[in-house]
C-alpha cells in the first residue's frame, strides 16, 4: 500500500514538474521572440526615417549582428542588400504587404541566407521599400 502511495506521489510530482518546466520554457520563448520580432520592426523604422531623410543616403548594417538591410524600387528588384542578394522580390509576402499596407511582415526561410528570418518592410515616401530582417537563431543570444 505504501508503495503504491509512494509511486503515486512520485509521478505526480515528476509530471508537475514537467509541466511546470514546459509552461516556463514557453512563456520564455515567446516573450524573447516578442522582443526579437519588436527590435527588428524598430530597426525598420529607423531605416524608414532615415532614407526618407536622406534618400540618397544607403543605411549600414551593424556587423556585429545579423541585420540584413534591403532596399526594394517599385519594380520589386532589389537595388542594395547586405547579403548581396539580387533579383525580383516583389512576390515576398512582406514586400507585397508593404505594398498594400505599407508596412509587411513575415517569418520565413530565407534561400539566400539558408536560415529561418523575420522581416519587416516599410514603404518609402518615394515608393521604394526598405526591408529589415533577422536570423531566428538571433532570439537565444
Amino acid at each position: 500500500m505504501y508503495k503504491k502511495i509512494y509511486a503515486t506521489i512520485c509521478f505526480a510530482t515528476f509530471l508537475s514538474l514537467a509541466v511546470t518546466f514546459l509552461a516556463v520554457t514557453a512563456l520564455t520563448y515567446t516573450s524573447k521572440s516578442s522582443d526579437f520580432k519588436n527590435s527588428v520592426r524598430q530597426m525598420a523604422y529607423m531605416a524608414e526615417q532615415f532614407l526618407n531623410e536622406n534618400p540618397g543616403e544607403i543605411p549600414q548594417s551593424d556587423a556585429r549582428h545579423d541585420w540584413r538591410i534591403s532596399i526594394i524600387d517599385q519594380s520589386g528588384n532589389v537595388v542594395y542588400d547586405t547579403s548581396n542578394a539580387a533579383g525580383d522580390h516583389s512576390d515576398r509576402p512582406e514586400i507585397e504587404m508593404a505594398n498594400q499596407n505599407n508596412i509587411g511582415e513575415a517569418a520565413r526561410y530565407s534561400q539566400t541566407v539558408k536560415s529561418k528570418v523575420y522581416y519587416c518592410a516599410i514603404k518609402l515616401n518615394d515608393g521604394r521599400i526598405v526591408r529589415v530582417s533577422r536570423n531566428f537563431s538571433e532570439v537565444w543570444k
